[in-house]
This record gives C-alpha cells, structure tokens and sequence, in this order.
C-alpha cells in the first residue's frame, strides 16, 4: 500500500467509470440484435428500435425461453448486478488500479465500498510519520495529555534501544530499570534496593534488566489503551445520559398540563416550548450549538439576567404567575380611579346636585 492520495481520484476519469459501467448494465436487449446473428447485413435495413424495458424486464426473467442452451444442459438461474452495483464494482476497480485499495477489497455496494475508503484511509493516517510519532499521535487521540505523551514517547524511543549487551555492560542501567519496575509495581525504595542487592550476588541483573525493559515499554504503551478505552467509555456514557435527559425534557414538556400552575397547557404550546429549548439557533465558537434563551443571555448577558431574576421573584421562583396578574389588574384599576376622579359627574335636572372630586371619595374601585 503506498500513502493515500486521493488527488489522483479525478473527477472526469471517476464519471467516465461510472458512466461506461451504467451503460454496460444498463442497455436494453433489443429485439433486432438476436436476429442480426443470423440475418446476413445487407438484408438489414430499417432502424433499430429499442424494446420497451418493462418488455426486456420480462425477458430477463424469462432468459431461458428465449437463448437455446445445449441439449442437456440445464438452465442455471445468473444473478444480475443491479446498476447501483456496476457502479460500485467499476468505482473499486478504478480505485485499486491506482493502488487506492488493496486488490482483495470485496465492494458490492455503497456500505461495503464506503467502509473500503474509511479504512484504507485509517490504515494510511500515519504513513508518513515515524514509529515515535505514531505513537506520540496515538496517545494525543487517545487523549493522553501533552506532556504525558511526550514522556511515553521519550522512555518507549531510550528503553527500546537497550539490549543484553548495553545492560552487561552497565551495571548502574540495568539497576535503574530493575528498581523503576519494582517502584511502579508497587515496591517501596528500601525494598527495591534490597532486591537489587540480592540481584547483585545472584550475578542476574542482565537478566531482570531485560525483564524491567519489556515491562516498562508495555506499562507505557498500555497507558496509552487505557486512557482511550477510558475516554471511550466516557464519551458512550455522555452519549447515554444526554439521550436520557433529552427523554427526560420530553416527558416533562409534553407531560405539562399547567404553565407556571396558572396557563392551560396545549398542545401548540408544548411544541413551542420544545422547539425553543431544543433548536440551534447558532453556534459557540466551540462548535456548541445554542439555542434562543442561551443566544439572548450571551448577546445580552446584563440585561438578560435583570428580566430573569425580576421575573423569578414575581413568579414566586417560576412557580406561580398569579401575583403578576394581581399587579397588572392593580395597576389598571388604580389608572381607572384616577380617571373618574378627575371628572366632574353631574346629575341631569334643575337643583341636581354636581360632585366635586375630593379625597373623600368613596373608593369604589378596590386596588
């Protein structure tokens, strides 16, 4: 496999594949062609026209009745690639011809050849980098820390170049391999030591020195699969809890009989609820979607937060609209009273008495 390039995927080379391949599948058989076999060329001599393809459907099906076989042999039912397979087939071909895919790739149809793509471009990801950033690269997807990546990569490139020869040769590395093993197994300072000391007389550091090596370079390359499974792991439980709390919010709008304990809930404003809650309506620079609420409060954070803590209070915390319809009917009736008492109410009549607006008024209107 040589590294993916798919520049040389050219538009007009990849339509010409599919276009010759369409039409091989897809040309009708024509009731003329059989008899042009045997019918000499110069007794040809009107156009030939195309038979109707709900006709040659019907042919198809029936192929044995109409192509004499050889006596004795009998018809075998061919499977017919659709025109969606051709396609496919001669896009895979073109593909490998190019050395895009690896000649035993099996592409049927659209799944099977976009999983052929995705994994031809996976195992090409890293072909240009060395062992040491594969793994620096790995680790980085895994979700291994910087600094912790560079660490693996540093200890796996130095470890990996120490053989039997280097330890024999050197007693103090074959001690410092032998203890940072004990140490991450769980050994204490004075025990590792102890150890090595018993190694010393027993003339085996070399070979525990070898040991240390080959547990260390898998302590570090597993470091990198746990943290991946462990990101794994959590990425599908984040999946299944924001499922669940979606469900949750469903529930909960759609189970809503009355707003605020005072408005009849319907189903028109159930969905509108809904819709705001969940719709994007722009995005974070993270690439988190908001929605209307969230993009008001960041538009406006200020003001945002002044209507939502007045609204909190007047509502009792969100739960009782009641006390804003009590000060609104106030309101209103105290304008009412005001009103009347700046008019003069005459009676209609000689000697009618006239009212005069003072504080004595009786307070008709209750506020």
């Amino acid at each position: 496999m040589i590294e993916l390039d798919l520049s040389s995927l050219e538009k007009g080379a990849v339509d010409a594949a599919a276009a010759q391949t369409q039409e091989e599948v897809s040309t009708p058989l024509v009731e003329g062609q059989v008899a042009a076999v045997e019918t000499p060329p110069e007794v040809i001599e009107e156009e030939v026209i195309p038979a109707n393809p709900e006709d040659v459907a019907v042919a198809l099906e029936n192929i044995e009745a109409i192509i004499d076989l050889p006596e004795g042999e009998e018809g075998t039912e061919v499977e017919k690639p659709t025109q969606d397979e051709g396609v496919y087939t001669a896009l895979a071909g073109f593909l490998k011809e190019k050395s895009i895919l690896e000649a035993d790739v099996e592409i049927k149809d659209e799944e099977s050849f976009v999983a052929a793509i995705n994994k031809t471009i996976q195992d090409n990801k890293y072909s240009g980098l060395s062992e040491s950033q594969k793994l620096y690269m790995d680790a980085i997807e895994s979700g291994v820390d910087d600094t912790s990546a560079r660490n693996i990569v540093t200890n796996v490139e130095q470890i990996s170049k120490v053989d039997e020869t280097m330890l024999s040769d050197n007693s103090e590395l074959a001690e410092s391999l032998i203890k940072e093993d004990l140490l991450a197994q769980g050994w204490d300072d004075a025990r590792a030591l102890k150890q090595i000391e018993r190694l010393k007389k027993t003339e085996e550091l070399t070979s525990e020195g070898l040991v240390a090596k080959d547990n260390i370079l898998t302590r570090n390359l597993k470091l990198v699969e746990d943290t991946k499974a462990t990101n794994i792991q959590a990425s599908e439980d984040a999946k299944k809890l924001e499922k669940k709390q979606i469900e949750d919010l469903k529930e909960s709008v759609y189970g809503e009989k009355k707003a605020l304990s005072t408005i009849n809930v319907d189903d028109k404003l159930r969905n509108q609820v809904y819709e705001s809650m969940t719709k994007p309506v722009a995005y974070l620079e993270n690439g988190q979607p908001i929605n209307a609420m969230s993009k008001d409060r960041q538009d406006d954070p200020v003001n945002f937060e002044q209507r939502l803590y007045y609204a909190y209070v007047l509502t009792n915390g969100f739960r009782d609209i009641s006390r804003l319809q009590r000060r609104a009917d106030s309101s209103a009736a105290r304008k009412l009273k005001d009103a009347v008492a700046g008019l003069n109410i005459g009676m209609a009549g000689q000697g009618a008495p006239v009212h005069t607006p003072d504080k004595a008024m009786p307070d008709i209107i209750s506020v």
